[in-house]
């Protein structure tokens, strides 16, 4: 369950040729360990050339922003159809905090029964478990219309807030094609319900059956508390001008009486 990519590599997968599905291909586990320079050096320019001090001290100036991270790039693919799955380890952006991949290749009427899965990103790689999963779509639209009697209808929508009914059919998950976010809050008929990340980063509410109103609303985090720091601020300019105030008023007397 390990493997060295000392540059693009292949691994190639050969299964049945099923008729009408989807297929998916699962990595669990799957994390790369970068190179260090030396190791980099010595693919690009050879083992010999770690014994020459000049050539060992060129390639590090070239490479001084060089950062192990554990970051890469992999394509799975079959026929024409091919995905692009990126680890951001270390980069500014993306989800980095995952080790577990699962990849829809696509729909086939017929697959050719090859999987090749790429990897371009130099580096040791290691992982636990990896899964081909074939989905039949022969039933696909009977599932459809069961999922379909459940789903969500939105009646309402502002700038922060979503309102809307759902008719469960059994107690479950109210699955919402919304990132989970702390600033999301879920209320059922009223109540404050407890919402949870769902397929790697959605949200998804538990719910018992029947007919329920859902109302989801966004407050951004601190907002609480920007409120509180708001009224402070108002309530200390106030005292603060009334001071102001009752000294200029002091002072006019003082004058009046110097004056007389």
């Amino acid at each position: 369950n390990s493997f060295n990519v000392n540059s693009r590599s292949e691994l190639k997968l050969e299964i049945p040729q099923y008729e009408n599905c989807e297929v998916y291909v699962e990595f669990t586990g799957l994390k790369k360990k970068a190179y260090s320079v030396y190791k980099l050096q010595e693919l690009d320019l050879g083992k010999e050339s770690l014994n020459d001090r000049y050539d060992t001290a060129k390639y590090r100036m070239n490479h001084l922003g060089y950062q192990p991270y554990g970051n890469f790039e992999m394509f799975v693919s079959s026929g024409s159809l091919r995905k692009r799955v990126v680890n951001a380890e270390g980069e500014a952006q993306g989800i980095t905090n995952r080790d577990s991949y699962l990849v829809n290749i696509g729909y086939f009427k017929k697959m050719n029964g090859k999987i090749t899965v790429e990897f371009p990103t130099r580096g040791k790689y290691t992982y636990d478990e990896l899964k081909i999963y074939i989905v039949s779509q022969n039933n696909f639209n009977v599932q459809a219309q069961k999922l379909s009697e459940n789903r969500f209808t939105m009646t309402g929508q502002s700038a922060n807030t979503i309102a809307g009914t759902v008719d469960a059919k059994q107690n479950g998950f109210l699955y919402l094609s919304l990132l989970k976010h702390p600033g999301w809050k879920a209320y059922i008929d009223g109540q404050f319900a407890e919402s949870y990340k769902t397929d790697l980063c959605f949200t998804g509410v538990p719910i018992s059956s029947g007919k329920h109103k859902i109302e989801l609303v966004y407050r951004p985090i601190g907002f609480n508390v920007s409120l509180i720091m708001f009224g402070a601020g108002c309530i200390i300019l106030c005292i603060m001008r009334i001071i102001d105030w009752r000294k200029l008023r002091n002072e006019k007397g003082l004058n009046r009486h110097r004056t007389v």
